[in-house]
């Protein structure tokens, strides 16, 4: 028996509570500068999250990373750090536990809310599968709802990572608002009651009804009834209409307008 097969059937013989506290032990390992930091950390995230598949281990591993990423970006690139996880979470829509999958989420939230997110669309990309595997099962199950937890963790993130980047990275922005637009129409074509569904629902209708558009078709986003509007996403404007609605009459505040019916944003 080769090496290989000796430590595949070494990590079958281990129990979930051993593997617990190897990764305990792992994590201080990971801790402080060390020259080999990428290659063990890369081990550890592929060994115990992507080729596992029980759930407490997989928690765990990513609480781990949750600690540890804060610390290790004062001396490994964001870029790099980031790149690892996100590898290692590609097949996240594959992971039967919605726990497992919300908290992923939570993660990769997290990496996309930085000032300069360097993976936001990979980190998108994860997103929409995730989405899309909620309606897909609707579609092909009408009679059974899964659980929703890590759809209604993204879309909360979603929104956050809008309003705080929509005038710095407007080309993620955009993309998730054709994302929201997307899925609450595949939601629509078969509307559930589950109150995980009707919460998806709800925050993102809510979310749309926070967007305005000035005279200049300029997209900003009403907070303690004040906006700020962005300029570098706009929506069709033709004759001080917006999407052909209704002008602006006189005296009235330009982010009186609703962009609710946009159908289509362009990046400047």
């Amino acid at each position: 028996m080769d090496e290989d097969k000796l430590k595949k059937s070494h990590m079958k013989v281990l129990t979930e509570q051993s593997i617990l506290r190897l990764i305990a032990f792992k994590e201080q390992k990971l801790k402080g500068y060390k020259p080999e930091f990428i290659s063990v950390f890369t081990e550890f995230i592929e060994k115990y999250f992507k080729k596992e598949n029980r759930s407490a281990i997989q928690l765990e591993v990513l609480k781990v990373i949750q600690r540890i990423r804060p610390k290790c970006l004062y001396y490994v690139e964001a870029d790099t750090i980031d790149q690892i996880i996100l590898q290692n979470l590609s097949h996240l829509v594959t992971v039967p536990d919605v726990n497992v999958r919300k908290e992923a989420v939570k993660l990769s939230i997290t990496m996309a809310e930085m000032e300069n997110p360097f993976h936001c669309f990979e980190i998108l990309d994860i997103i929409e599968k995730l989405m899309n595997r909620l309606t897909n099962n609707l579609k092909l199950n009408d009679s059974l709802v899964e659980p929703s937890a890590d759809v209604v963790t993204a879309v909360e993130g979603l929104i956050n990572i809008f309003k705080q980047l929509y005038d710095i990275h407007s080309a993620h922005c955009i993309e998730i608002f054709y994302l929201f637009v997307h899925h609450l129409h595949e939601q629509y074509k078969c509307p559930h009651y589950e109150e995980g569904l009707i919460k998806i629902r709800k925050m993102i209708l809510e979310f749309f009804l926070q967007i305005r558009a000035n005279k200049h078709g300029h997209i900003g986003i009403l907070s303690q009834n004040e906006v700020n509007y962005c300029l570098f996403i706009k929506c069709p404007v033709r004759n001080n209409h917006i999407n052909e609605g209704t002008p602006l009459e006189k005296g009235q505040p330009e982010h009186s307008i609703t962009c609710i019916t946009i159908i289509s944003c362009t990046c400047l």
